[in-house]
């Protein structure tokens, strides 16, 4: 009984291939260094300091997705993505490390390391199509099962 139930699954295994999508870039990170600033209102430096923190943040992600999408920042396609991923710039950053703070009058500067999760971002941008299907074509595999 058992010899007939492995011809049918020897056939199978011949005759059908699978598809098997590769991951590729599961760890993939973009370090970038960038400057924020913030203006200083009442005297509340704190604010301005996570201010300007937020302002480096937003800039890093900016960044990363003009050139995933190959779109320049001052583009008017590239608006929608701004106001879109910017509303969670936590979800995009891996970490960053404060590299210089500095006072100015009435403004607060600072300057970061930001690694962004390039990942993410690149997933988010295709489902919301900014990027196009070429990202699944290159990371495609035939396996077939014999």
């Amino acid at each position: 009984m058992k010899k007939y139930l492995y011809l049918p699954a020897i056939i199978i295994l011949i005759f059908f291939a699978v598809t098997v999508n590769a991951q590729k870039e599961v760890n993939s990170n973009v370090t970038l260094s960038v400057e924020g600033s913030a203006k200083i209102n009442n005297e509340n430096v704190a604010k301005a300091r996570e201010e300007a923190i937020q302002n480096a943040l937003e800039k890093a992600i900016l960044e990363t997705g003009s050139s995933l999408s190959e779109l320049s920042v001052n583009d008017e396609n590239f608006q929608l993505i701004k106001r879109i991923i910017v509303q969670e710039p936590d979800k995009y950053i891996a970490y960053y490390k404060i590299t210089q703070e500095s006072r100015q009058e009435q403004e607060f500067n600072v300057k970061a390391n930001v690694v962004v999760a390039s990942a993410v971002l690149k997933n988010d941008l295709h489902k919301m199509g900014f990027l196009h299907n070429n990202l699944n074509n290159k990371n495609k595999v035939m396996v077939f099962l014999a």
